[in-house]
């Protein structure tokens, strides 16, 4: 009687093939999962940067004597106490706001805008105040885009404020 000892070359070859089918599937599912990661880090990058938008056009809002709204670029002037004014321009990719100062120079920052997001302002005249919408296209036929961001605020809070209590805006 002999003894067998090792594998046959088909067995060894079964053994391949399905570890190589295998190892294709999970290196497919490694892939969807980092494609995933990248998306989700991306969406709340994305996401952070229009809160910090939302918060700092309101803020300028509220203090600002007044507002302009610009066709080319699109975007939005007001004027500042102190003769201040500061520029949100909408552009492709970015959000920009410029704080411009007399005899100083002009701050910027930048908030990020994926290329199919797109961006409304409108202003109305009594009560004064600006709307500012947000929205993504989305890939499905037929849907309209989706809300991402709204922001409504009251040009000039703050110095009516203050002026009713008395102060000096």
């Amino acid at each position: 009687m002999n003894k067998r000892r090792g594998f046959t070359l088909v067995e060894m070859s079964a053994a391949m093939a399905v570890s190589t089918v295998l190892l294709t599937l999970a290196t497919g599912a490694v892939h969807r999962a980092m494609r995933i990661d990248s998306d989700c880090r991306e969406q709340a990058d994305t996401m952070r940067s229009l809160t910090r938008l939302s918060h700092d056009l309101r803020r300028d809002a509220h203090e600002a004597q007044s507002a302009k709204l610009t066709q080319e670029p699109l975007g939005l002037d007001f004027l500042m106490p102190n003769e201040r004014v500061v520029r949100y321009t909408i552009a492709d990719t970015e959000f920009i706001r410029e704080s411009e100062i007399p005899d100083e120079q002009t701050q910027r920052e930048f908030y990020k805008k994926p290329a199919d997001y797109h961006a409304t302002i409108t202003t109305t005249a009594a009560p004064e105040m600006l709307d500012l919408q947000v929205t993504r296209e989305t890939k499905v036929a037929n849907e309209p885009p989706k809300m991402v961001l709204h922001i409504t605020a009251h040009i000039g809070r703050f110095a009516r404020l203050v002026t009713g209590l008395g102060g000096t805006p």
